[in-house]
């Protein structure tokens, strides 16, 4: 009935240069690489240590380039330092099982290299993406131009002149998270990336090994980064630092246990849950999927059973377990977005959070429905009599009927913000024309009072006419008033039965708190994708 311009209401980013952008980025790293497990390890289990003294990783590094043997990292070497041209990497592909560091990894190489581009003018930009957004019905460069934009606020143009002439460096994350197909297609389309002088653009993806030995095609590379899993003395050494002595005490002797330690993930929720694994318990399970799910299971329960304050909720209303569990997993069903790749606030549905703008436009709309159905009410039941209220509210009854059955099948997760507020500017509008139609059927009336014959038969017809105005009007204000309401309804009707949280925005800030979910500036994911593939598994 109306029609919807999609760029109303946009906000428009401030557009940004190099040093702005390098400067996000580097707080980026910062966020995640605070919110890390293994910096929660060492910040509350490791004994003390000077501040000023650089966690190493907890994992070795092997650095393989060109025809060159292969070199093991020192755990304190940085890895950019194992390239001779720190400028230009090349096309690298990082390396590793399930929960070896390969993002903890990438965001260290990000880290350097972006420290060097703040410092050095010639120095490409690292730019970290997620390749589990991308599809391969997209070509790979619009998608690369199109997430900078959206994630960092650069503006296209710039973005394809400095991708162009070589100024950025692509961290790729997540190419493992893909399709078989899809990870096919986007070795191909890597591999065709070229600069506008013919020379390849430099990228370093992280991958799973396993994945990567099982695609067709292989990606054409300058080096190679392989992460390697954790001896027996670094497990040791780990745990007992980490006060969990216990641990290694009841796993060393046990090779299932024991090779699920080798994967820092989880020598790190080893740690950090030792409070809450029964030991003998967990030897007793016999598959190791098993072994991992009650490993995962320990840890979700530490983090929402802590007994330290949140600051986001009073003492005693935090959410218990068994309800942050289940409207976790209810986020992670509801949002569009592909597995653990970030999202924020208001890219969830209608249904699961409107901001405060929105929750405004939901007032107006139910306001001025409310006083448009007593105005209505009062109009035919007061100035045109009985007989013609009751055929007038028949016939309205049964059109505002037939237009709910049609917009019964709305697809909330569909609606835009855009749309949702649009929608609320035509119920403004539509109510002040009905106003006006009640004002003219009022004149008329007045004028037709005293007179009589065929005059007053061509007022009644006239009234009669212009009293259908009124009828068409609460008929469109109810369709434009249904994209509020339908998902205003659902997160009611969902939050009364504890399907989901009403203040969603406080939740997730809980779930930062608890070390499940990451907060970068207004964006969150979950802790590592293995974390998000258990909840979304759970009965």
């Amino acid at each position: 009935m109306f029609t919807i311009n999609q760029q109303l209401f946009r906000q428009k980013k401030p557009k940004i240069g190099r040093q702005e952008l390098l400067a996000a980025i580097r707080q980026e790293i910062t966020e995640r690489s605070q919110q890390s497990l293994h910096l929660a390890v060492f910040n509350t289990l490791m004994f003390d240590k000077p501040l000023d003294e650089e966690i190493p990783r907890l994992w070795n590094v092997d650095i393989k380039i060109g025809q060159t043997p292969t070199r093991t990292l020192k755990p304190t070497e940085k890895i950019i330092d194992g390239f001779p041209n720190q400028n230009n990497l090349g096309r690298v592909v990082l390396l590793g099982i399930p929960g070896s560091g390969k993002t903890t990894t990438l965001l260290e190489l990000a880290a350097d290299c972006c420290d060097r581009a703040l410092n050095n003018p010639q120095a490409p930009i690292p730019v970290l993406l997620d390749l589990p957004t991308w599809q391969s019905s997209q070509p790979l460069t619009t998608w690369i131009f199109a997430q900078i934009q959206t994630k960092y606020g650069v503006s296209i143009d710039l973005t394809e002149a400095w991708f162009q002439s070589g100024e950025l460096l692509l961290l790729l994350d997540g190419l493992d998270e893909l399709s078989p197909w899809e990870q096919e297609d986007c070795v191909l389309a890597l591999n065709q990336l070229k600069l506008f002088n013919g020379r390849s653009l430099s990228f370093v993806v992280a991958t799973r090994l396993t994945d990567y030995k099982q695609t067709q095609n292989r990606l054409k590379l300058s080096a190679a980064i392989g992460l390697k899993p954790l001896n027996v003395e670094q497990i040791k050494t780990y745990l007992f630092a980490s006060r969990s002595r216990e641990i290694w005490e009841n796993i060393q002797d046990n090779p299932n246990l024991l090779a699920i330690a080798k994967q820092p993930l989880f020598l790190n929720l080893m740690a950090l849950a030792s409070e809450e694994i029964l030991i003998n318990s967990w030897k007793r399970i016999k598959t190791k999927q098993e072994r991992i799910d009650y490993l995962l299971n320990a840890y979700i329960r530490r983090q929402l059973g802590r007994q330290n304050p949140s600051q986001w909720y009073p003492r005693g209303k935090e959410p218990t377990p068994e309800q942050s569990k289940t409207w976790l997993k209810q986020l992670l069903i509801d949002r569009t977005l592909p597995k653990n790749t970030e999202f924020c606030l208001d890219s969830l549905p209608p249904s699961l959070f409107l901001s405060p703008i929105n929750l405004s436009c939901v007032g107006v709309v139910l306001i001025l429905g409310i006083i448009y159905l007593i105005l209505f009410l009062w109009f035919y039941l007061i100035n045109i009599g009985l007989f013609y209220a009751i055929v007038f509210m028949s016939v309205s009854g049964g059109l505002i009927a037939l237009t709910a059955l049609k917009n019964r099948r709305i697809k909330v997760n569909k609606l835009s913000v855009n749309i949702l507020r649009i929608s609320a500017v035509n119920t403004v509008i539509l109510f002040a024309l009905g106003l006006l139609s009640f004002q003219l059927n009022s004149l008329l009336i007045a004028q037709g009072e005293g007179q009589g014959g065929g005059l007053l038969y061509g007022l009644s017809l006239l009234i009669f006419i212009v009293a259908i105005a009124p009828i068409s009007g609460l008929i469109a204000s109810i369709y434009a008033t249904l994209p509020w309401l339908k998902p205003l309804y659902i997160r009611l009707n969902r939050s009364r039965k504890g399907n989901i949280p009403w203040n969603y925005a406080r939740f997730l800030e809980f779930l930062t708190e608890r070390l499940l979910l990451q907060k970068i500036r207004d964006r969150y994911r979950l802790i590592h994708p293995l974390l998000s593939q258990h909840l979304q598994n759970l009965d």
